[in-house]
């Protein structure tokens, strides 16, 4: 166990080593050499965050659905001032009905924002940043041609 340790430490350092000191343009005609080039520079970026679950920002989901939560506001506030002109009982049960339905949507919205702001961990934070300081980001690893 002890002997497997050694060569795994071993094994790291000369691959830390190669990834830190080598200079880029030699590290990737080597990789290139053996057909690696992408894989290390796309690939392998792309699925660990994948398997690490590191997905959407969360900040970005509780955006939108504020955003979202301020359309169907919107939308009560519309169906309240239709209320004001409506001239028949039933335009007004109707308008009632429709701004019922709207703030029964923004509160389901107003839910998940606040589901999403505590889904979001100590640890899923520091992993997603350790993450973003090690990898190159997606957009970056994979450059426009």
């Amino acid at each position: 166990m002890i002997r497997l340790v050694v060569w795994l430490l071993i094994l790291g350092a000369i691959g830390y080593g190669a990834a830190r000191f080598i200079p880029d343009d030699t590290r990737r005609a080597a990789l290139a050499s053996i057909g690696l080039d992408t894989f290390f520079e796309t690939t392998a970026p792309n699925f660990i965050r994948e398997k690490l679950a590191i997905g959407r920002d969360p900040a970005a989901e509780r955006k939108a659905r504020i955003d979202e939560l301020g359309l169907h506001l919107g939308d009560v506030r519309q169906n309240l001032d239709s209320i004001a002109s409506a001239k028949t009982p039933d335009e007004i049960a109707r308008h009632v009905a429709e701004a019922r339905e709207e703030l029964a949507k923004a509160e389901s919205l107003a839910t998940e924002a606040g589901a999403l702001s505590s889904d979001t961990g100590l640890v899923k934070r520091t992993t997603a940043r350790l993450i973003d300081s090690v990898l190159p980001a997606p957009a970056a690893a994979c450059p426009a041609e």
